[in-house]
Parts: structure tokens; C-alpha cells; sequence
């Protein structure tokens, strides 16, 4: 073969790999996760899906898309948000949630439909779908228990959380103490309302899931939330309730030392918080642990009654007890074999 037909030869060799190269990566993109929204009584679905379904937005996240929602009621309100996701996004609207079973990979429950939150999510969960709730996981500290002790039964994936911060810990680099200044309403008013469940999660966020008891002290227009960590670890919430919620969150050590800081939400929150949820989405493991979003709701249930009892001490077991909580059995010891001849506990042949 002569040198120009060599050339020839390699050029040609070489357009082909990039070609087979080229087909070959296409033929294995990624699709995106297809998600199925319940819940349009505000235009939540509407942020999400101006985020998720938009290229052309300068905030889109790659990697999931709003394909099927479902209104979860008939109001005006439910009405005009499901006409603006089917229009402008192209979402299909449908009237019940098995009409997901085939058509999505995920489910986002999405709040606004408390009073029907637990029946939501048990008509959810047989779909075997991974599922992010907005919080709260219910209105109630026993819905909380009942939806995420379902969820661990039938072995769904479940998160929920308010927004997602640099220091969302799982326990293993969790701080020796903290003191969290936040926007905070007052706990009568609405106990798991989105700004404590954030305040709250701010406070999980550098101290892990381990809180055994609180103290709550109410003072004019504040209230400091104490808790007690295991390892001896104090973590404290100092509740603002003259801010509004979009107000900024100050995460500092005992000495004073910033922790953290995170700037009042703005819309770059609620990108950072789908891209987590697109990420458990793909992976099924959620960000924060099921322990940790029950330990959250825990914790404002405990301080609501150490509140309303002059700031008597409560342990988060008291209220999980008091809800229905059942702790998993404590795991038992290994058991070796027995060496030949040694007694095994049963009786032997006389």
C-alpha cells in the first residue's frame, strides 16, 4: 500500500471511530427522570417546572422533567395552575395517581393539601416510586410517624426537606455545639409551618440527627429552642418571630465562631433543593435521612410542650411515644456456632 492510499486509509479509520464514537454516547444519554407532581394548589409545580422543563431558562437543571401531574382538588386556584403546566410546559394533567404507574419514574407530593397528606401519600406508595414530600411531612407529629413508618415498610425511597444547606451532615462530622439565629413564627401558631421546619433543619443540619431533649423558653417577640445532643453536645435555636421568613440564617459555634451563614432565600434556593431532588431521584438515596426529618418534626413537637409547660425539659421519646412512634427492636448479638460438644441450649437425650 503506498503512502497517499495509507493516509487514506488512517483518515477514513479515524472518521469512522469518531462516528461509531459519537452514536455510541448518544445511543446511552442519560434520559431524564420522568416525574409525576400531586399537589397544584399553588404555583410551586410552576417553579419547579420553569426550572426542570425549560432549557432555555437560565436557572434549568438538567437530568429530570415534570411530565404528569395530578391537581389533587378542583378549586379555581387548582384549575388555573394545572391550565399553565399543561400549556406553557407541557405537562399532562390527569384525575388519579395510578395514572402514574407507566408513565413517571418519581413522585413530588407538594404542600397544600393537608387534609389530605396521609391518604395522599398511602395511594402514593404502592406505585413504588421514589418520593420527595415538601415539607411538612404531615401536619401532625403522628401523621409524620404513620407516612414515614409506611415508607419504611414497603421500602420506598422518601425525603423531604426545606432547602438543602453546605452542611447537611448525616451525623458523622456533626458539631459539638452551635447556636442558630433564624426566622422563626411562634410555635402556637403553626407548629410546622416552613420557616421552623428550616429554622429547625439548620439547626440538624450542623448538629446530625442524635437530639434526646428540649427546652424551650418564650421571651417577648423570641424563643430559644435548647436542645441536647448525645455526647454531652448542646445545640441552640434562637427563634426570631419579628423577621419575616425570607430573613437570613446565622449558624455560629458556642464561642461565637460563624459556622455558616445562609443568605435569605432567594431563587437560586429552590434550584439548589431540585438539584438534590433530581439526585435522589437518579440514585434513591436521599440527602437527609428519614431519622433526621422525624427528629426535626420531633424536636418542634417537644418544644411546643416544653413551651407551653414553663420550659419544663422534653425528651423527643416522650413526644414520639405519645404519637405512635415504635422504635426498631435493638439488634441482637451475634451468636457463634457452638464449639463441638458445648451446649446449645436445647435439651439433649438423657
Amino acid at each position: 500500500m503506498g503512502l497517499r492510499a495509507a493516509n487514506r486509509y488512517s483518515v477514513r479509520t479515524l472518521a469512522l471511530g469518531v462516528l461509531f464514537t459519537f452514536v455510541s454516547t448518544a445511543s446511552h444519554a442519560v434520559e431524564p427522570v420522568r416525574i409525576g407532581v400531586v399537589g397544584l394548589a399553588t404555583d410551586r409545580a410552576e417553579l419547579m417546572a420553569a426550572r426542570l422543563n425549560d432549557p432555555a431558562n437560565p436557572n434549568h437543571i438538567p437530568g429530570g422533567r415534570i411530565v404528569m401531574a395530578l391537581p389533587g382538588g378542583n378549586s379555581e386556584a387548582h384549575l388555573q395552575h394545572a391550565s399553565v403546566l399543561q400549556d406553557k410546559f407541557g405537562v399532562r394533567i390527569v384525575e388519579a395517581t395510578t395514572d402514574f404507574a407507566n408513565a413517571v419514574d418519581a413522585i413530588m407530593l407538594l404542600n397544600g393539601e393537608e387534609t389530605r397528606q396521609i391518604s395522599l401519600v398511602l395511594e402514593i406508595m404502592p406505585l413504588g416510586k421514589p418520593l420527595y414530600i415538601e415539607p411538612p411531612v404531615a401536619i401532625t407529629l403522628e401523621g409524620v410517624v404513620s407516612i414515614l413508618a409506611a415508607a419504611e415498610k414497603v421500602h420506598i425511597p422518601l425525603f423531604s426537606a426545606c432547602s438543602i444547606s453546605p452542611s447537611t451532615t448525616d451525623g458523622s462530622t456533626a458539631a459539638d455545639a452551635a447556636i442558630v439565629t433564624a426566622p422563626m413564627g411562634s410555635l402556637e401558631a403553626a407548629l410546622f409551618s416552613p420557616s421552623s421546619l428550616a429554622a429547625v433543619e439548620s439547626l440538624f443540619d450542623v448538629m446530625g440527627p442524635d437530639c434526646e431533649v428540649v427546652q424551650a423558653l418564650r421571651a417577648g417577640p423570641s424563643s430559644t429552642l435548647v436542645g441536647g445532643w448525645s455526647g454531652d453536645r448542646q445545640g441552640t435555636l434562637v427563634a426570631l418571630h419579628a423577621l419575616p421568613p425570607e430573613s437570613a440564617v446565622h449558624v455560629t459555634s458556642s464561642s461565637g465562631a460563624t459556622i455558616e451563614d445562609v443568605p435569605a432565600r432567594t431563587i437560586t434556593d429552590l434550584s439548589q433543593l431540585l438539584r438534590a431532588v433530581i439526585d435522589f431521584f437518579a440514585t434513591g438515596t436521599p440527602p437527609v435521612s428519614a431519622r433526621q426529618t422525624l427528629a426535626v418534626h420531633a424536636f418542634l413537637q417537644a418544644a411546643y410542650v416544653s413551651e407551653q409547660t414553663d420550659g419544663r425539659p422534653v425528651k423527643l421519646s416522650e413526644v414520639l411515644t405519645a404519637a405512635g412512634f415504635v422504635p426498631p427492636p435493638a439488634e441482637a448479638p451475634a451468636v457463634s456456632d457452638p464449639a463441638p460438644g458445648e451446649a446449645t441450649g436445647a435439651s439433649s437425650p438423657q
